[in-house]
């Protein structure tokens, strides 16, 4: 079980990996930043607005996130077949 003290948008003051993709976080851009505990141990993530809209999306059972997903969709890193990644790929 979590719960989060601090949840909020902010703006990157030094580039940082998402907690939800892995891909950089560029200095100057926003992104949604949290922090709290989870089953007793502290967290902080630091996603891209786009992951945190896709982590949302997903029933949060096991909140463990482990970057290994893709960029703005609930997709696995590698194995993406969303429409959203094969549109930009076409």
């Amino acid at each position: 079980m979590s719960e989060v003290f601090k949840s909020k948008i902010v703006k990157i003051r030094k580039q940082r990996s998402c907690s939800w993709c892995g891909e950089q976080i560029e200095k100057g851009h926003q992104a949604h930043a949290a922090a709290g505990t989870f089953d007793g141990d502290f967290f902080s993530t630091t996603m891209h607005i786009e992951c945190d809209r896709s982590w949302q999306t997903l029933p949060h059972g096991d909140e463990y996130i482990d970057q290994g997903m893709c960029r703005g969709c609930t997709c696995e890193r590698g194995n993406c077949g969303c429409a959203k990644n094969t549109e930009a790929q076409a």
